[in-house]
């Protein structure tokens, strides 16, 4: 047996037994590694710094440029690109408290990298390189240079300009010829500037606001070295031995004179209250901060250059000296230990080494040593683990000179060692363990695992194509292994099962049925049966499943044969069961429920048996056959059924080819009606290719299919696809391999060996993911922020996308911002307003949009899987398209004004024309009236009468001496119209040559014309020409 076999077997089992302590040290030897190079996009293979960003971003400072790296891709950014000259290598990294990252460069000069813009901004200290950085907890940056010059600069939350301020020294009160001042806030969020025997305290009002200067401290001449704001205030160690503690009142501060007076480098305190003085001589000092009372003294004699300390949480605390390794004190205890570990390194490497150190989210506490090393503490053995990097030992993966590290909240280790490029360790994936029969060999027929079985020893079954049959007890020794039975080849082993009386039957594909009585210890006793032996009613000898029902009868499935079942010393043959053989001779699956009924898996449905309410015999069974053509049934689709088995709340599933997961809702009987209803769900979709089920000790039901390792959960209807180890991701799980240990732990055959992990342990990432975009695209090609006004800043910070009606073929670009989803999630995409349904993209990050009509849109991007889905916000943006300028609303105001301006024109024109017309009109009869010696008397008469009170026409024919008939009769002749008629033509055709030629107003007009009311005379007006007199008048006017 291999050593990776011991290996793998036992650490699942202290992995089950383990504290939460102890289970880092089981988890190593699962971990899933990765290394990314310079091949890989890294810049560069020597890192300096590393942090994770409140976004989830992961970024590198190396020595050619400031790498991003989502989990995907690297995306580099360079000092030297925005300011020619500039170093690219990067020595520190800070983010602050508005998510701007913070460069500084070898070349002592500062960056900004701003999250809004993804870009570099450049900011100089002033005169002189760098000498420090200072981030208030507002937000505010202070630059120090080494000429003298404080540089204040401060940024809004909510926009992209920084406000700057920048100070001459003197003006705050510092002497230049002493050293620089050293900056510090304390608990109020006050500025400190120290400078040799002084401390002088200001307000900072606000981002764009000078330092206010408040007060000014005595120190005694003493020069400050170190500060710590704490729970009350601040703290201050001096050169001389002093620590000077302030409360946040009062005009004086507390000193704290340590004996012997050794300078302090480096403060650091707990929640506890308790402050640690690390001294330049005299090892540590514990200091009560409410007090100033002096607690413990930690000398570390021949130790104790103290550089740096650190507390846990677990009442130790971590010390870096001027001695190689790291010390750890016991505060309770008051005990002193110091590790060191073993280097294969250059010499001169090893003076660059600093403690670093980082306690995780599990409360584990990572360091690397002064002088080189790293690993992770275990408390339980109060030892420093090695973590793959021991010198000479074949495990060891990497040099455990690390330059860096991070740990991440998904459990993750990045590192960058002495080896250069960048690691990463996942501790997560180690949930899930392997074992290779055949060793370190992919794809060989000696990996792939065929079938499996757990029996009630404990013991593992597994069997391989090679063919070989291993058995291995808890501890993970290979008890037995074996290519034959009973001096016969097995075969190629398809099914294992163990009866209730302690037998191994075993089924093969080829070779017949062996059943094995006795003991691994006392040697096996082997049966065999082949389907050409004479009284021997075995159907096939490809047997691909086995199930016993109650009265101790074994059911063997056979793919080619039917049903047989043995009992009694004998197989009973399928026409002795009177099992349809036509219907359906291939079962890949069976197993017996409770009541003794057969469910059996074919490729041509599913075959029911039930047995008769008297059970004498093996033949007293009634077989139904079902299928998604069968009248009975109802919902069935499909035909080749791969595996059939019970939940553990009692529902029949049923994994079909080509169709997912169907589960039995009703059933009724032979007869029917059986319906069946296929389960669904985000990633677990219709058609999934489900191999095998298997229910866990929880009441969930875990799949294995060509999508990797799903978990159904019924009371929610979720299926969950996890987060495998690297070899699992890529590994396929072969057909029917699945086995259940008595204490829960679940072994699944793949061709790549056999994976195995306890339920409970595998659980979806603890931390949370992110979804950001990352690039948006414009007609193909990147549009970075800042630089077009459709895209003023980063996607993440806006509220949506303005965009022209040109502008209207889009792509964006998106990652998930976690160690294990960025290689196993999938994602839709949804444009409300244009798609009719999410796209299935898959694990594609990019969806593209061409030619968008103008409109408005919303873009929604979610993971696919349910259990990532919970712990993720889909992202989603605003898309507004305008229309083209002609379809735009002020057009359309301009179209109705200008619609509306010439309908006023083309009914001014037409009401001249109609004017005109009308006037022709007149005059031409008028003309004719001259002509004829009666029109003419009485127009003579109306032109002197008309604009009398009460004018009848009664006056014209009574002048005219002729009677009313008469004269109304010859005027109609005459004209076409009745006397009164004619009177108010003529009245009219005299108002509007009175509107056209005369200045009278609307009243005289009328009475001109012989209108005794001006209303009536306007309505008649209207009437005649369409349009008021006062219109007419204006129109005139106009002309």
């Amino acid at each position: 047996m291999s050593i990776n076999t011991k290996i793998g077997l036992v650490s699942l089992m202290i992995l089950l037994a383990c504290s939460s302590y102890g289970d880092v040290q089981a988890s190593f030897q699962a971990a899933h590694f990765a290394h990314y190079s310079t091949h890989d996009g890294l810049s560069h293979g020597n890192i300096s710094a590393m942090l994770k960003d409140r976004r989830g971003f992961l970024w590198l400072a190396t020595w050619d440029g400031l790498n991003r790296f989502d989990g995907r891709e690297f995306v580099v950014y360079k000092p030297g690109d925005l300011r020619p000259g500039s170093s690219n290598r990067i020595e520190r990294l800070h983010e602050d408290k508005l998510g701007y990252l913070w460069l500084w460069t070898s070349d002592q000069q500062v960056f900004r990298w701003s999250h809004k813009l993804e870009q570099l901004e450049y900011f100089g200290p002033g005169e002189g390189p760098l000498a420090s950085w200072f981030f208030a907890s507002n937000g505010c940056v202070f630059l120090l240079s080494q000429g003298g010059n404080l540089l204040q600069l401060c940024t809004q939350e909510t926009g992209l300009a920084v406000q700057a301020v920048e100070y001459e020294l003197e003006e705050l009160g510092w002497d230049p010829s002493t050293p620089l001042p050293v900056l510090a806030e304390d608990a109020r969020g006050q500025i400190w500037l120290t400078a040799p025997g002084a401390a002088r305290l200001y307000q900072l009002a606000g981002p764009g606001e000078k330092l206010s200067f408040l007060k000014a401290f005595s120190l005694d001449g003493e020069k400050v070295l170190c500060s710590l704001k704490t729970q009350e205030g601040l703290a201050l160690g001096t050169e001389e031995g002093s620590l000077w503690l302030w409360r946040g009142e009062g005009e004086l501060l507390q000193k704290v004179s340590l004996p012997g007076q050794p300078a302090l480098g480096h403060l650091s305190s707990n929640h506890q209250g308790q402050l640690f003085a690390a001294t330049r001589g005299q090892g540590v000092w514990v200091v009560d901060v409410a007090t100033g009372r002096l607690m413990q003294h930690f000398p570390l004699r021949g130790n104790g250059m103290v550089l740096k300390t650190f507390p846990d949480s677990g009442g130790r605390l971590w010390v870096e000296t001027n001695r190689a390794g790291v010390f750890k004190i016991d505060l309770d205890k008051g005990e002193v230990k110091h590790f060191l570990q073993q280097l294969v390194v250059p010499e001169d490497l090893r003076s660059e080494a600093q403690m670093g150190i980082v306690e995780d989210a599990r409360g584990r506490v990572w360091t690397t040593l002064k002088g080189g090393g790293f690993g992770c503490y275990l408390p339980e053995e109060d030892r420093l683990a090695w973590f793959f990097n021991q010198p000479g030992e074949p495990d060891s993966r990497f040099s455990n000179f690390v330059h860096c590290f991070y740990i991440d909240e998904a459990d993750v280790v990045w590192m960058s060692t002495y080896f250069k490029g960048l690691e990463k360790v996942d501790l997560a994936s180690a949930q899930i363990l392997h074992w290779q029969p055949g060793g370190q060999g992919r794809l060989s027929i000696d990996n792939e695992v065929r079938a499996l079985m757990c029996d009630s020893h404990g013991h593992l079954w597994v069997a391989t194509k090679a063919p070989r049959l291993f058995v291995l007890n808890e501890a993970g020794d290979v008890l037995w292994e074996t290519e034959s039975l009973g001096g016969v080849e097995s075969g190629r082993i398809y099914a294992l099962m163990e009866h209730s009386d302690g037998r191994i039957f075993v089924g093969t594909r080829g070779q017949g049925l062996f059943i094995l009585s006795g003991s691994l210890q006392e040697g096996f006793k082997v049966e065999h049966f082949h389907s050409g032996d004479g009284g021997n009613g075995l159907g096939s000898d490809h047997i691909y499943s086995l199930a016993e029902d109650s009265g101790g009868g074994v059911w063997v499935a056979t793919f080619g044969g039917g049903l047989n079942r043995y009992a009694q010393g004998r197989i009973w043959s399928a026409e002795e069961l009177g099992y349809p053989v036509h219907l359906a001779d291939r079962i890949r699956h069976l197993f017996v429920d409770t009541d003794d009924r057969l469910w059996m898996a074919s490729t041509k449905g599913l075959l029911v048996g039930t047995p008769d309410s008297t059970r004498s015999s093996a033949s007293t069974f009634r077989f139904s056959h079902l299928h998604h053509q069968s009248p009975q049934v109802t919902g069935f689709q499909g035909s080749d059924v791969f595996w059939v088995s019970r939940s553990s709340r009692g529902t029949l599933l049923l994994a079909v080819l080509g169709v997912g997961l169907l589960q039995l809702c009703s059933e009724e009987g032979p007869q029917g009606p059986w319906v069946f209803e296929t389960l669904a769900g985000p990633s677990g979709p219709p058609g999934a290719s489900i191999l095998t089920l298997c229910n866990d000790s929880q009441g969930d039901l875990w799949l294995s299919s060509g999508k990797g390792l799903l978990r159904y959960q019924s009371d929610r209807n979720s299926f969950q696809r996890f987060a495998l180890p690297g070899a699992l991701r890529e590994a396929t799980f072969s057909e029917g391999a699945v086995a259940r240990s008595p204490s829960g732990v679940l072994y699944y055959g793949t061709m790549d060996g056999v994976y195995y992990f306890q339920p409970e342990a595998l659980e979806s990432p603890a931390a949370d993911a992110a979804l950001r975009f990352t690039r948006f695209y414009l007609h193909g090609q990147e549009l970075l922020p800042g630089t077009s006004p459709a895209l003023p800043q980063a996607l993440p910070f806006m509220d949506g996308l303005r965009l022209k009606h040109r502008q209207n073929t889009l792509g964006f670009e998106w990652t998930a911002l976690h160690p294990q989803w960025s290689q196993r999630a999938t994602f839709t995409a949804f444009l409300k307003g244009y798609d009719e349904l999410p796209r299935q993209l898959g694990e594609q990050n990019r969806v593209d949009y061409a030619r968008l009509p103008p409109g408005r849109y919303l873009l929604e991007i979610a993971v696919e899987e349910a259990d990532l889905q919970e712990k993720t916000v889909s992202l989603q943006l605003p898309v507004y398209i305008l229309p083209p300028p002609w379809l735009q609303a002020w057009a359309y105001v301009l179209y109705v004004l200008l619609g509306v301006g010439l309908l006023f024109l083309i009914r001014k024109r037409l009401l001249l024309w109609l004017q005109r017309r009308e006037q022709k009109a007149a005059d031409k009869a008028l003309a004719q009236w001259q002509h004829n010696a009666f029109l003419m008397e009485v127009l003579k008469i109306l032109e002197e009468l008309h604009t009398r009170p009460g004018f009848r026409m009664a006056w014209v024919y009574q002048r005219l001496g002729m009677g009313r008939s008469k004269f109304f009769e010859e005027m109609k002749r005459l004209t076409g119209k009745a006397p009164s008629d004619f009177l108010k033509d003529y009245r009219l055709r005299k108002a509007l040559s009175l509107l056209a030629h005369e200045d009278y107003n609307i009243s005289e007009v009328a009475l001109l014309a012989g209108f005794s009311d001006a209303g009536y005379f306007s309505k008649c007006f209207k009437e005649k020409y369409g349009q008021a007199p006062s219109e007419f008048k204006k129109a005139q006017l106009h002309r």
